[in-house]
């Protein structure tokens, strides 16, 4: 907690914004029932959401809905925000009757994002916006994450890595939407198809 809070100190003092960023608060984490799922009653799975946050993240929200939105732009790659967005796509799509419409779900997408993706992505984004180390140092600090329960921080069975793209983080949704990005560009790319895109 300690290293976490020096580092964002230290991050924050050369963005000069010490005077407007507070140390990360401890804060209870829990869990939500995804009761919406099938099996729901036979099979019951939930989420972790985790409120301890760095104040860093709101920086990092901000530099990543920029550098999303360019690579949209610059990309033309189609990333919808809400159900109105993808159905204005879905009607201008010519000649329906010779399309096949696909599907696919990314299983916990926020957990399923490691250091080496979110990386990856960052790259990938760097061959079209400009993205300063400070940026990228913002992005990667606001990831530090501490799970807490009773005030007692909580240690990973596997090791002491504090890489996490939490829920309910300040800029979580948009890491999301950097990656989702990354994924669109690949599979563009790999399955030769444009008509693709990413609604979370």
């Amino acid at each position: 907690e300690e290293e976490i809070n020096l580092e964002a100190k230290q991050i924050a003092e050369k963005s000069q914004l010490v005077d407007r960023i507070e140390h990360m608060g401890k804060r209870q984490a829990f869990i939500t029932l995804k009761d919406h799922k099938e099996n729901f009653n036979s099979n019951p799975s939930c989420r972790l959401l985790n409120p301890t946050k760095s104040e860093l993240g709101k920086i990092s929200k901000i530099k990543l809905e920029n550098i999303n939105s360019k690579l949209r732009t610059e990309l033309t790659l189609n990333q919808w925000k809400n159900s109105n967005e993808v159905i204005q796509w879905f009607k201008s799509i010519e000649e329906k009757h010779c399309c096949t419409f696909l599907q696919m779900d990314i299983k916990e997408f926020y957990p399923s994002i490691k250091e080496e993706v979110l990386t990856d992505a960052i790259n990938f984004a760097k061959n079209t916006v400009e993205i300063s180390h400070e940026s990228v140092q913002i992005i990667m600090h606001a990831r530090k994450s501490l799970l807490y329960s009773d005030d007692t921080p909580w240690i990973r069975k596997d090791g002491t890595d504090t890489f996490d793209v939490t829920m309910g983080s300040f800029d979580g949704a948009e890491i999301c939407e950097l990656v989702g990005l990354y994924i669109i560009s690949s599979l563009i790319k790999e399955l030769g198809i444009s008509n693709v895109g990413l609604y979370r």
